[in-house]
C-alpha cells in the first residue's frame, strides 16, 4: 500500500477516534449538540447518540488497522456526507450551535469553514477509496447498497418527522 494513503488512513482514523472518545466522555453535552441541530426527532436523539458513537469507532479503528476498506470508507463517507448536510441545513436557519465533532477537529460554533473543512475530510476519503485495491469486488456493491439504504432510512424518517421538523 502506498505510504501517503495509509498516512490518509490514519489521520481519519486519528479524527474518528479522538472524535469518538469525546463523544463519549461528554455524552451529555453530545446529546445537547444533537437537540441544538434540531433535526434528529426528540425520541430518537440518545439512540442516535450511541450509533453515532459506535459508527466512529468503528470507522475509527478499522482506518488505524487498515481493515474492511470499503465497508469503512462507505460508512465515514455517509457519516461525513450527513453531517456536512446537518451543518448547512442550520447555517441556513441562523442557527449559533457547536458542531458537536470534538476531538482533535474541536467544538466550535458551525460556519462555512466547518463545511470546507468536512468537504476536506470526505475527499481524503474519496483519495484513500481511489486508491485502494481492488480485491475484493463485492464490497464496492456492499458499501452502495449501505449507502442506498441509509439515504432511504434518512428519507423515510424525514418524510414521517416533517412536521415536527417544520415546527423548529
Amino acid at each position: 500500500m502506498n505510504i501517503f494513503i495509509l498516512v490518509l488512513s490514519h489521520i481519519m482514523g486519528l479524527i474518528f477516534l479522538t472524535s469518538s472518545i469525546d463523544k463519549i466522555l461528554k455524552y451529555k453535552e453530545f446529546i445537547l449538540d444533537i437537540q441544538n441541530y434540531k433535526i434528529v426527532p426528540k425520541n430518537l436523539e440518545k439512540i442516535f447518540a450511541i450509533i453515532m458513537i459506535i459508527s466512529q469507532l468503528f470507522c475509527a479503528f478499522n482506518f488505524i488497522f487498515n481493515q474492511m476498506k470499503y465497508i469503512n470508507l462507505g460508512i465515514a463517507l455517509t457519516l461525513m456526507f450527513c453531517f456536512t448536510i446537518a451543518i448547512i441545513i442550520n447555517l441556513f436557519r441562523n442557527n449559533k450551535i457547536n458542531c458537536g465533532c470534538g476531538g482533535v477537529v474541536g467544538d466550535k460554533q458551525i460556519s462555512w469553514s466547518t463545511v470546507a473543512r468536512n468537504l476536506v475530510l470526505i475527499f481524503m476519503m474519496f483519495v484513500i477509496l481511489l486508491n485502494s485495491p481492488k480485491s475484493i469486488e463485492f464490497s464496492s456493491n456492499l458499501v452502495i447498497f449501505f449507502n442506498i439504504t441509509i439515504i432511504y432510512g434518512i428519507i423515510k424518517v424525514y418524510s414521517k418527522y416533517k412536521f415536527v421538523l417544520n415546527t423548529y
